[in-house]
This record gives C-alpha cells, structure tokens and sequence, in this order.
C-alpha cells in the first residue's frame, strides 16, 4: 500500500510540475510580471521583445553589425539580440524584479545600443528618401504607360507618341527626360500585353476553369499568314470571350495550325495535362484545313483529346445553305446579276452617286447604300442592299429613265439604262425582290442572333427552328413585301411607277425557292460537323441531338409537368462524366434546382457554365480580321505579327482609359528597364525644323 501511495503522490507531484510548465510556456511575459508590469514596460520600451521568461531587442536583432558607429570596447549584445535576457533565479520577488528592471535600464543607456539605432534610423530615411524618388519615377513612368496605352486603344501609328509626349510637355506637365521615342513606345505596349495576357491565363489556370478555344485564318495586307485564337472560359465567375494571341503561320496546311495553336496556349502557361484535362470545345469555319475529316485540325485535336466538341460556326453553315439554295434553284443568278449590275453602276462612278443623290432629294427618299448581294459576305450584308433596292425603287427607276435619254451620253450607255428601267418595270422582278427581302430579312436577324456573344447551344437551336418555321410560311403565306408586290401586280402600279408583266421575263419559282432552303437550312444547322456526305451527316446530327438533348434538362421552360423526380438525372451525369466534373456534387446541385429554379446552386454553376461555354459561331474571329486590316493599313504593313497582336489585344481587352491602372506594369517595367528620369538614357531629340519656315513661324 505505501509503494502504491507513493506512486500516486509521485505522479501528482509529476502532473504539478507540468501545469506550472504550461502555464509558464503559455504566458506572454516572465512569471514575476504581472499583465500592468508588462504592458508598461513595452510602452516605455518600444524595441523590447517579450517571448515567455525571456526578453530580447528588436534593434539589436535588426542590425548585424555596427560598421562605421563602432567604437573600442563596443560590440551588441549577442544576448539580446537572440531574446536569452531572463531574470536571476535567486533571491526573492523583489530581486528578481529589481534584476530584471536594471538590465533592460543598462541596454538601453548602453554605447553599442544607441549606436544600432543611429543605424536603423539613417537606413529607414534613406529608405523613405529612395521610396520618394522611386515614386516620382514611377509617377513619370506612368503618364508616358497612359500615352502609349492611349495610342493602342485608338490605333494610332508609333509616330504620334513623341508628339503626344510634347504636346503634354507644352501643356505643363512634367513627362520625364527619356523614354520618348517610338520605339520606346512600342516596348511599352509589348511589356503591358505581356503582363496582361499573364495575368489572365494564371487566373484561368489557378483556377482550373475549363475552356474552349475559336480559330480563323487569313492573311494580313502585308501577306502574311496568320491565325486569330480567341478563349472563352470563366472569368471572376462571368463567361468571357478572351483574345488571345495573333499567330503567324508557317505554312496553312492543318498540321502547321495544330502545331501553332498548341504552342500558343503552352506558350502562355497551359501545359499539357491541363489542356487534357480542360479543354472542352474548339470551332471553327468549315475549310478543309479546319474540318477535313481524315486530317484537319479538329481531326488531329480530336486524336489528342477524345472527349473534345468540335463545332462548325453556324453562321459560315447559314451562308452555306443560302449559297446551296442559290445554286440548286432556277432564275437566282439573273436576279443576283441585275443587283450586281447596280452596284457597279454606282460603285465606279461618283457621278451616276451624285445624279441618284439628287433623284432621290427630289422625291424625298432617304437613299441607302447599294452593295453587293448573295456573295462571300454573310447574310445581313444581302439583305441591307436588297432593303436599299426596295427603298430605293423610284429613285433608281427615275435617275435610269433620265439617264436613258441624257444627250451627253453615248448610244451605248443610253440603250443600258433604258434596258434597266425596262428590268424594274417588270412584275416578276418586282416580286422576286419582295420575296429576296422577306426570305433575307429572317435569316439576316438569325444571323445576326448567332453572333451574340451570349449565345448558347440551346437557344440557337431554339432560334433555328423558329427560322425554318417561319420560311416554311412563307410557302404559303407570303411575307409582308410579297404581299405588298402582289397587290402592286394586281394594280399594275408600284410607288407611281407603272409595271407590266412579260412572258419572257425569267422569274423564280418561290415555291422550289424557299422548299431549298428549308431543305438546305435543315441538312446545314441542325449537325456537329460540316461534311454533306450522307453517313456522316448523319452521325453529326445524332450527336448533336445527343449533345442537345442533354443540355435542354438545365433549362426549366423544357421541364414537363408534373416533374418526376428522376427526370434529367442521367443526362446530368452523362455531362458531368464528359466534361471530367464530379458527378455526385453535380446531381445533387440538379436535384437542388430543381427544388428551387429561381436560384442555380454553387454545386451545378460548373455544368451551367459549360454550357455557356461552348462556342456556337466564330463571329469574333471574323470581326478581328477587320480590326487587324485597320491596324496593318498600308503605311503600317511593315509591322510584325507580334506587335500587331499585342496592339490588338489591348484594344479588344484592355479596359477604358479612364479605368486602365500602370502602376504594377510600370513596377514590372521599371524592373528591367530604365525609368522616364534615367540620366543615363540619351534624350529624344525632337524633329528637324524646316529653316525656310523659321519667318512664317515667327510671324504666326
């Protein structure tokens, strides 16, 4: 019993102990502290450290040496600077406290002290006057970031950035000594868009958002291949459409694209498993480079990642089956040949524009401009020139009579314009017109609704097959300008102009027309892929449907009622399997909205933004091409493709001036290259005057 005793009071002793250990460890201060002691001694020592029972100098800490304060005999306290100060532990409280209050009075009067703080406090004014001169160069260095990021976002040449940095030196204000010259402007540009495009892929990749990637080719006026590639991905929660990069092309074959495209985005910070792992969608036009089968680009994408969506843009398919129709039905071409006529008309001769202009003036008829109809451009281009026609009628019609009998004109002119006015007095083409405008006038607004940048599978498919509805009206049901033309027939008489039917007029049959393009608008929009062989047609449009099918279950207007509860669950799962997400978080967030429509769950916003992914059109590819034909203009042609790229990267994604920061960019300049008051940096001389106009000058 007493062995036994005594273990337990041994062990009571042991756990003693080891609380009044915690409880040291655990205070902020030495034990003989108490909570006022330590909070006063800090406020009347502000370089004491206090780490539990022992005390150090963050001054002494800070500096490692004393160098030119040195004196004999004077060296810092190894010590305090490694916080091993304590108290005695002999003695009683009052001791210890006397102890503990007479080494920190010591350290503090002592030479080698005092010495480190004469250090830390010239360092830190050297710190602060270098901090005020490097803002002031930053400062500088920004105004000219503002200019030249000015000059890009308006397309200006690199010439006018010299001129801009004077006419801002006249005004007052104080832009430097260097960094003036074109060329510094052009690094400008370079540096920002390269930090900029950084900053956008790491967000992308950090953030492991999946995206698709839309290409076109062409070449610039310099004749130069290059390769447009846009990103559509996540953005702080918002699906964005990213321009990222201008290739130049080796060569157009699609081995050389694939190859460009690839090293593009690793080229940006996209390695390989991540592409594998998050590249969902790729689109393009439908040439054979593109598209081809066996070995185009999406052919050679599809090889690299099996579960990749290829999409042939809808609006290059829409323009393919108004051409189909074009083709396959009589009497078209003589309707596109008459029009075309009339563009070149009034395309190559500013006198037949100025004569129409005063035609039209007398009759009170808002002119339109007159292009070409059913070519290489895209819908919405034919239908403003057959829209201008039909506006345009009596003023053609009157300026053709006129011309048909001007004395100043030869015979031959004369007997054309009389040939013409004789083509618009005609009913057949007076309805052939109305039935170009109804017919293009829908599938112009299509068009244009596929070019939205929010568009998605769902609603285009919805779009589509209200188009198609309406055109199969049509049959039997004519539009409102036929309707019009119709009753102008009946009459014999449109806008004062008397008409008459003529058996040798060539007409198109509306009926075979519009069963055409129906037929072609169906073979053409509703598949995944652009071949018009059968067996692949049909594959196409099985995945299409497949792949639609799908996506209609996230959309509650599609939901049957009443709504069972395991309606769209498969579907979900099939999506969440191919776009690599988790099944189970995804199905649970459909089941959550189901419950509950009028809020998408944080668990299903992953599915929800693969689809606003999926790219339906590559409308903005087309649309770059013209900014970069605007950008390379012919005083510019000698540009390379990497400074336009850059130039058109700032343009499109760039913020407003007004909202555009320099500072990290000048940071990140000012890292590498020298600043706007560089002594070092030879000014930019400003341009030669003319000596003959120094009299003119001075009189002005």
């Amino acid at each position: 019993m007493e062995s036994g005793e005594s273990e337990v009071e041994g062990d009571a002793e042991s756990e003693t102990e080891d609380t009044v250990r915690g409880e040291r460890e655990s205070r902020c201060h030495p034990s003989i502290w108490t909570e006022k002691q330590h909070i006063r001694f800090k406020k009347d020592n502000p370089w004491l450290i206090v780490n539990g029972e022992y005390l150090g100098c963050k001054i002494c800490k800070k500096v490692k040496g004393l160098g030119v304060f040195k004196e004999t005999g004077m060296c810092l306290s190894n010590e305090w600077a490694a916080t091993k100060v304590t108290y005695s532990r002999n003695g009683d409280h009052q001791y210890q406290l006397s102890c503990l209050r007479s080494k920190i009075f010591k350290h503090t009067s002592s030479k080698s002290h005092k010495a480190a703080e004469n250090i830390v406090n010239t360092k830190h004014t050297i710190y602060v006057s270098m901090q005020k001169q490097l803002e002031s160069e930053e400062q500088k260095t920004a105004s000219l970031f503002r200019t030249a990021y000015f000059m890009a976002k308006k397309n200006r040449p690199f010439t006018d950035y010299h001129e801009l940095v004077a006419l801002q030196q006249e005004n007052g204000l104080d832009m430097g000594i260097t960094l003036h010259s074109r060329y510094t402007a052009k690094n400008i540009i370079d540096h920002t868009t390269h930090e900029m495009r950084k900053k956008v892929l790491n967000h992308i990749v950090t953030e492991h958002q999946r995206f698709s990637v839309l290409i076109d080719e062409s070449t610039t006026l310099s004749k130069k291949s290059a390769l447009v590639v846009y990103l559509t991905s996540i953005i702080s929660g918002v699906p964005t459409v990213v321009f990222l990069d201008l290739v130049e092309l080796e060569s157009q074959s699609a081995e050389s694209i694939t190859k460009s495209l690839l090293q593009c985005l690793q080229t940006w910070g996209m390695d390989e498993d991540f592409i594998k792992e998050n590249f969902i969608a790729f689109a393009s036009d439908g040439a054979s480079a593109m598209l081809g089968r066996k070995s185009g680009v999406a052919a050679r994408l599809q090889l690299l990642y099996p579960l990749l969506i290829v999409w042939h843009c809808l609006n290059h398919r829409l323009e393919l089956a108004v051409g189909d129709t074009v083709k396959h039905t009589n009497n078209v071409h003589h309707f596109k040949s008459f029009l075309d006529k009339i563009y070149t008309l009034y395309h190559r001769s500013p006198k037949n524009c100025r004569e129409l202009a005063e035609h039209a003036q007398q009759l009170e008829v808002n002119l339109q401009k007159i292009g070409r109809v059913l070519d290489v451009r895209w819908a919405a281009s034919s239908f403003r020139t057959v829209k201008a026609v039909w506006n345009s009628y009596k003023a053609l019609y009157h300026h053709f009579s006129a011309a048909s009998v001007d004395v100043t004109r030869e015979e031959n002119d004369k007997a054309m314009y009389r040939g013409l006015m004789t083509k618009m007095e005609q009913e057949e083409f007076l309805c052939d017109l109305a039935l170009m405008y109804d017919t293009l006038e829908e599938i112009s607004h299509l068009s244009l609704s596929l070019q939205e940048r929010g568009m998605t599978l769902t609603r285009a498919d919805t779009l589509m097959r209200r188009t198609i509805r309406i055109v199969s009206s049509m049959i039997t049901c004519p539009g409102d300008k036929r309707q019009e033309a119709l009753q102008a027939t009946e009459k014999h008489e449109f806008n004062g102009i008397q008409l008459r039917s003529t058996q040798r007029a060539r007409q198109i049959n509306s009926s075979e027309f519009l069963h055409s393009l129906i037929e072609n608008l169906e073979d053409r929009l509703f598949t995944t892929g652009s071949s018009r062989q059968q067996s692949v047609s049909a594959e196409n449009k099985a995945q299409y449907s497949e792949l639609l099918d799908h996506f209609k279950v996230l959309l509650p207007a599609n939901w049957p009622v009443p709504l069972k509860e395991p309606y769209g669950e498969s579907n979900v799962k099939k999506l969440a399997q191919r776009f690599r997400l988790d099944d189970r978080k995804i199905l649970e967030g459909f089941r959550d909205f189901k419950d509950n429509s009028s809020i998408i769950p944080e668990n299903l916003a992953p599915l929800m933004n693969v689809h606003h992914l999926i790219p339906v059109s590559t409308a903005e590819c087309e649309r770059r091409f013209s900014l970069m034909n605007i950008i390379v203009c012919p005083l510019r042609c000698s540009l390379h493709i990497t400074t336009v790229s850059s130039l058109m990267f700032l343009h499109l994604n760039g913020p407003p001036l007004t909202k555009f920061n320099p500072t990290p960019y000048v940071k990140s300049w000012l890292v590498k290259h020298r600043g706007a008051m560089d002594p070092r940096t030879h000014p930019c001389k400003a341009e030669p005057d003319v000596a003959d106009k120094e009299a003119l000058w001075a009189l002005l």
